[in-house]
């Protein structure tokens, strides 16, 4: 049995068996009147093989003892069945992009979906034990997620496992959603943030749990830092500065602390036990308001006034009566009443009315709210809400329905209030886009019932800060 050489492009059989008792087909090469016979070897089927095509539709198994044996293929391979396997220890391909689960050759668009993940699979071996891992772009959701352990090894449409750590030499997120909470925002970490360098944010910073930093802490809201917020625990283990307002429950921090607003706080805790100083010999605080004293030793400059409880039956002559601390203490209680109160003036430090009312969420000073949501109030996000309820206060001077649970919302007076964009003094405050966020008024007309402020600041800037308004 022999072949000719322009009989090979046409070789159709499933199989091609030799009966030859050396084991090999004859190849003929029948150019013009001569008739030479090769015999099956690499180097013959590479001379004489140049054109056309072969198909075949069963299996093609080579037993070639050359070790620089190589296909060579000039044209298109397209290989239609359903698994393809290479031992090679690395694939190479000048292609600048692959190509994976496509419609069909042509790179037609999907018309359905089949409900496949795609992706990358890995097998690997380590430490006594196999592996497998896999970059994967989810169908479900559309995230481009990394399983590094647990993935299983079927070709199946969905593939699943446990999420790997990734290692990035720097990450460059380009969204920029505004975060209003702990599931919003470009960057959402589930399991917290662990930072050991330096830590710049740009905008106002708002601490919901315990949070430990051990390093330094710039933030640059509207001048150095903006406005913080910790509604839980904050242990910073250098220094912290603040140029503006802070509300705090809890603060630990260990070097320095620098607020130069108004800070209010719930608790004030020293790095370490007995190593610390409230204020010191060269910068000593006036007078110190307190309830109660426990402490090995006081150094005060001018006067400390402790209002525990007092019972005074007589006629007492006083020059000032002062409460412990700021906006808790009352004069007389519901079931303890003075008769009349004789007094030629009255005033408050704050200049603001304000209301309880029960809100859907924690909301911080300065956030612009409506009527809505799943209580009395909720966060604003549309332009010229005329649902506007007005602003949460700081801490008001008049609070309305003082015993019931609720925030305090400013409806009158002068108050600090988030707001975007440039505003002039004067101009109208109007909901914004931005949850929480005011904004100033459009030269066209608007709604007057969405008017809720006026500006009483002239700021050009763009971003979101705090400024004061009348609330009107």
């Amino acid at each position: 049995m022999s072949i000719k050489i322009s009989e090979l492009p046409n070789i159709t059989l499933p199989d091609l068996i030799t009966t030859s008792s050396t084991g090999v087909v004859p190849i003929v090469a029948n150019t013009g009147t001569v008739t030479t016979t090769y015999k099956t070897t690499v180097s013959n089927v590479k001379s004489f093989i140049q054109t056309g095509n072969l198909n075949v539709s069963g299996a093609i198994t080579a037993n070639l003892t050359s070790t620089v044996a190589n296909l060579i293929i000039t044209g298109n391979l397209n290989v239609q069945g359903t698994t393809t396997t290479t031992s090679s220890q690395n694939l190479s391909t000048n292609s600048s992009i692959i190509d994976l689960h496509t419609f069909n050759s042509n790179l037609s668009p999907w018309t359905s979906d089949d409900g496949r993940d795609i992706g990358l699979r890995f097998f690997w071996y380590k430490a006594g034990a196999a592996g497998t891992s896999a970059l994967v772009w989810e169908n479900d959701n559309s995230y481009l997620t990394w399983y590094g352990t647990g993935v299983g090894n079927a070709n199946t449409g969905s593939i699943s496992g446990t999420l790997g750590t990734m290692q990035l030499g720097q990450l460059l997120i380009s969204n920029n959603t505004i975060t209003t909470a702990n599931a919003t925002g470009a960057l959402q970490v589930s399991g917290g943030t662990s930072v050991g360098g330096n830590l710049w944010v740009t905008s106002n910073t708002i601490l919901v749990g315990p949070t430990t930093m051990s390093s330094t802490v710039n933030i640059a809201g509207t001048v150095t830092m903006s406005n913080l917020f910790v509604n839980s625990t904050a242990t910073f283990g250098s220094t912290v500065s603040a140029a503006a307002a802070a509300t705090i429950n809890q603060l630990t921090v260990n070097t320095t602390s620098i607020l130069n607003g108004t800070t209010t706080v719930n608790n004030v805790n020293p790095s370490a036990n007995a190593n610390a100083n409230i204020g010191s010999t060269s910068n000593q605080f006036n007078t110190i308001f307190t309830r109660t004293v426990n402490a090995n030793s006081i150094v005060v400059s001018n006067s400390i006034v402790v209002s525990a409880n007092s019972t005074l039956n007589g006629t007492t002559t006083v020059s000032n009566i002062l409460p412990s601390s700021n906006n808790t203490a009352n004069i007389g209680s519901i079931t303890s009443q003075f008769n009349t109160v004789f007094a030629l003036a009255t005033s408050a430090l704050y200049a603001d009315l304000a209301e309880k009312y029960v809100a859907d969420a924690v909301y911080i000073p300065g956030t612009v709210v409506i009527f809505g949501g799943t209580e009395e109030i909720t966060v604003v996000s549309s332009f010229a809400d005329v649902r506007v309820a007005g602003v949460i206060s700081t801490d008001p001077a008049y609070l309305m329905n003082s015993g019931s649970a609720g925030t305090p919302v400013a409806l009158r007076g002068k108050v600090p209030v988030r707001v975007a964009g440039p505003v002039a003094k004067g101009d109208l405050l109007v909901t914004s886009v931005h949850p929480g966020v005011a904004q100033a008024a459009p030269a066209v007309d608007v709604n007057p019932l969405a008017v809720f402020a006026k500006s009483i600041e002239e700021d050009s800037n763009t971003g979101e800060r705090l400024i004061m308004a009348v609330v009107i």
